[in-house]
């Protein structure tokens, strides 16, 4: 009698450990599921915020070249207007 209690408990004590082992695979299934669509919502914005970050650092620095190469510009061109006066005042005098 103990002999068949004891087959009979460890019977059901197996179904539900079987139970719980396809519950944790469900549950596995569901997480790696999550886990793929936030990666498929979240890597496409983090892509673009790294690629916003590095054209704005690029076009940072073309400011900076441009904004020297309009100071050079402005410069010789007042360089050039001297030059030009300078010439004018030489020719005059000869």
């Amino acid at each position: 009698m103990d002999r068949d209690i004891k087959d009979e408990l460890i019977s059901i004590i197996d179904e539900i450990d079987d139970e719980n082992n396809n519950l944790e695979f469900g549950i596995l299934i569901a997480i790696f599921t999550l886990l793929i669509l936030i990666l498929t919502i979240f890597m496409p914005k983090i892509y673009l915020k790294h690629n916003i970050y590095y054209k704005s650092r690029d076009l940072r620095v073309l400011k900076y070249q441009y904004s020297a190469l309009h100071q050079e510009n402005i410069a010789l061109k007042q360089k050039l207007q001297e030059l030009k006066f300078k010439n004018q005042v030489v020719d005059i005098i000869y």
